[in-house]
């Protein structure tokens, strides 16, 4: 028989076999309830011959949708109109079980004819196990080939091995990818191959999936794979790629080929004179475009369109200018705009003074590229001049400190706020100074801003409580001597910045002993037994009184108090007689308790040219209201009283009477 013949007959037993297995395994499954799976083998069985009128009638059967039974019953009764499975369906008769056993589709008739029966019967059993075993030769037949049908690429491959498919192939395809790219640039070409350019095509996928074909699933649907290729064949498409590595290699060697770095135009002081250096335009290649082009010549290479096979395809890469160069028209309008910023300029900050000359200012300037370009206040560099300068106008700040003794703080010694360049804000002023000169205005100096770093007073204090006025005494010493007055502020410093514990009593003689000539103490009156005679440190009584009368109106609790022996008009300058204290080393003291509750702070301020001085407490306020009334003073003056009342929101807490004794 010829090989014509012999595939032909082959073609037509595995036809007749995929039938048979595919009819038989899908009524089985319409039997087990099993209807998606009867639907596809049905399906399949009628894409083979859809001449079968009972193919038709199973396939509506295995539905449980009406619309969709009708459709199929209308199909078999097309085919043939007496087929009774199609018409139980059309007459809407349940399931299709019941049909089938119910006699109305044929059934063989046994009765005087039953040996012929049963001998067709067995003649269908030999055929089919004839095309079982067709079925396993024709696939032995093509063991280590594809079957036929098979195509990759509308490259017939039936009967090949799988080398012999890929050599034809891969010949096939290299004129494809020896397809020459002519790439063209800044007045430069280059010439390279669609491979070399990252083309790919995936072949080994496409020939995998080309021998998955008739090669996969159960033997029936294998059988039936191979039946339809031989039939109607199947062309696997065979897809092309670009390799992403490879083609950036290419557009970098390309761009580094390309590239040209612009140099912009320096302006520089020489030798007394401004120079200009125009500068040059720089270009660079696009790589985005030129990525996007190459692509799409690429893919059309790719497809085999494009010229002829040895002709090149010309792709234009995009190439950007940078314009940095300047005119020969614009050089003396910059030099002039140079010349009017470049003058010497004076900076003051912090009491202190520079002169920024025409060599420094030069290197604070560039040429801006522009339409037209024009002279411009380089930040950066002008930023640069600045945080170098800053360290010398820098002020640290004196953090404050606290004098302990006995494991408590004493004194308060207060810091000193530092200064700092504000560098923003003289940034902003000196490059406006520069371009209100380039603007025609004449600036000749600027004055820099500065930042105050806090020395922290606040933050302390208040760690102590110490955040508000509690009260205050004042007193004047008009027509003191000059060493008096002196001896009075030297006193007012002692105490100035002490620190009173809560509950603590503090001690006048204690805080300002000892009395010696180098802490700046001078010889000046005192009473002393009785008399008025020369002592050093003579005027202290009035620190005294001072502070006296601030313990007075702040509620303090007053410990130990004197007034002086004879009334002294010094203390009867601005209050009436019997508001003053008297101290000496070794004899009378002022003493009083701090019963706020908190740290209290003593602030001292003696204005000498005033003749004044006011002692002030600062803590925490208990809220105490403090009233003197029912003052009096006897016939001769020598007797004086008075009633101190401490109360806080009505509620008295303290009441006394004062006294002051005087011959």
């Amino acid at each position: 028989m010829p090989k014509e013949s012999a595939d032909q007959a082959s073609r037509l037993l595995m036809r007749r076999l995929a039938l048979a297995q595919l009819r038989q395994e899908g009524e089985a499954a319409l039997r087990a309830g099993r209807r998606e799976h009867a639907q596809a083998c049905f399906r399949q069985a009628l894409s083979l011959d859809d001449r079968d009128a009972n193919l038709w009638a199973l396939l509506g059967a295995a539905f449980s949708e009406a619309g969709a039974r009708t459709s199929c019953a209308q199909q078999a009764l097309d085919r043939d109109p007496k087929n009774a499975l199609a018409q139980a369906l059309l007459a809407g008769e349940p399931g299709p079980l019941p049909v089938l056993l119910s006699g109305r589709l044929p059934r063989p008739v046994w009765g005087k004819h039953a040996p012929g029966r049963i001998l067709m019967a067995l003649s269908l059993v030999v055929v089919l196990a004839l095309n079982l075993l067709l079925g396993s030769l024709y696939g032995w037949r093509y063991e280590g080939r594809f079957f036929p049908g098979v195509r990759l690429a509308g490259l017939e491959l039936g009967g090949l091995s799988y080398n012999q498919a890929r050599s034809l192939l891969e010949e096939g395809l290299a004129p494809l990818l020896r397809r020459p790219l002519l790439l063209e640039a800044g007045g430069k070409q280059w010439t390279l191959t669609a491979e070399e350019a990252g083309l790919r095509y995936r072949l080994d996928e496409a020939l995998e999936e080309a021998w998955r074909l008739g090669r996969e699933g159960p033997a029936p649907f294998s059988w039936w794979e191979r039946v339809r290729l031989g039939l109607a064949g199947q062309d696997v498409p065979l897809q092309a790629g670009l390799e992403d590595k490879v083609l950036a290699e290419v557009l970098g060697r390309l761009a580094d080929a390309l590239e040209r770095p612009a140099g912009p135009p320096e302006l520089t002081w020489t030798e007394g004179r401004w120079a200009i250096s125009p500068g040059w335009d720089g270009r660079h290649l696009d790589r985005p475009e030129a990525e996007a082009r190459l692509r799409a010549a690429l893919s059309l290479l790719a497809e085999g369109r494009g010229p002829g096979e040895d002709a090149p395809w010309v792709v234009a890469l995009p190439v950007v200018t940078e314009s940095l160069a300047l005119s020969e028209a614009d050089l003396p309008r910059l030099e002039e705009e140079a010349g009017r910023a470049g003058r010497p300029l004076t900076l003051r900050c912090g009491g202190q003074a520079w002169t920024a000359e025409t060599s420094e200012i030069a290197s604070w300037l560039r040429i801006g590229h522009g339409s037209p370009p024009s002279v411009q206040v380089d930040r950066e560099a002008l930023r640069a001049y600045l945080s170098a300068l800053a360290p010398q106008l820098e002020r640290p700040a004196e953090p404050p400190r606290l004098e302990m003794r006995d494991g408590r703080p004493v004194a308060f010694r207060p810091g000193q706020d530092g200064l700092a360049l504000d560098l923003e804000r003289a940034l902003a002023e000196v490059a406006g100074a520069l371009e209100r000169r380039l603007q025609g205005e004449e600036v000749e100096a600027v004055e820099l801003s500065t930042v105050v770093l806090p020395a922290g007073n606040e933050d302390l204090l208040a760690e102590l409580g110490v955040r508000e006025l509690v009260g205050e005494g004042t007193s004047t010493f008009v027509g003191s001597s000059p060493e008096r007055a002196g001896n009075i502020f030297v006193g007012g410093r002692e105490l100035h910045g002490r620190l009173i514990a809560p509950d603590e009593v503090f001690s006048l003689n204690e805080a300002l002993y000892p009395i010696t000539w180098e802490k700046g103490y001078r010889y000046a009156p005192v009473i002393s037994e009785g008399y008025l005679v020369m002592g050093l440190g003579g005027g202290l009584c009035q620190v005294a009184t001072t502070l006296y009368r601030a313990v007075l109106y702040s509620g303090l609790e007053i410990v130990e108090r004197h007034s002086h022996l004879w009334r002294v008009g010094y203390y009867e300058q601005d209050a009436p007689p019997g508001f003053d204290a008297t101290i000496f080393q070794g004899g009378p003291d002022l003493r009083f308790r701090n019963n706020t509750g908190h740290y209290l702070l003593i602030q001292v301020e003696t204005d000498l040219e005033h003749s004044r001085q006011t002692i002030r407490f600062y803590g925490t306020s208990p809220g105490w209201t403090v009233t003197i009334d029912q003052y009096e003073i006897d016939g001769g003056g020598y007797t004086v009283s008075y009633r101190r009342t401490v109360s806080r929101e009505g509620q008295v807490l303290l009441q006394e009477t004062i006294y002051s004794f005087y011959h």
